[in-house]
């Protein structure tokens, strides 16, 4: 019995031994391909008047032109492109809030690529650049 008993506990010792936790260190890390970094561009309108013509335009879907109430956001995936360019413009509506403010702005991944602002009558703010990686 006493066999036994000692036979089962070294068994019982290796096999925890034998499941331990273990640790992999790789000696060369993983290349991680640019092309399939996601860039992404947002495009901010904003200001103290509350509806506007807001025109969006980028060298990978064309033109948008839609009414929006502001604060207005878009986002492009820029699909691992190396240059693309980007545009937003927006114009209050005439005769239903004639004085404000606007501004826009173009965001690449979350740092501000380029922005501009108008007040006054009937303000148009609008932006533009080509961004490259």
């Amino acid at each position: 019995m006493t066999t036994i008993r000692t036979c089962f506990a070294v068994l019982l010792a290796m096999l925890t031994i034998a499941c331990g936790d273990t640790i992999i260190n790789p000696t060369d890390p993983t290349p991680f391909p640019i092309g399939n970094v996601l860039d992404v561009a947002e495009f901010r309108v904003e200001g103290n008047i509350p509806v506007a013509t807001v025109r969006v335009s980028n060298s990978i879907d064309g033109l948008s032109q839609s009414t929006s109430v502001l604060p207005f956001t878009a986002t492009l995936p820029l699909k691992g492109r190396d240059q693309v360019f980007l545009s937003v413009d927006a114009r209050g509506l005439q005769g239903s809030f004639p004085f404000g403010f606007l501004h826009v702005a173009i965001f690449v991944n979350g740092f501000l690529f380029r922005e501009a602002s108008s007040s006054g009558l009937d303000p148009v703010a609008s932006t533009s650049g080509t961004w490259r990686r």
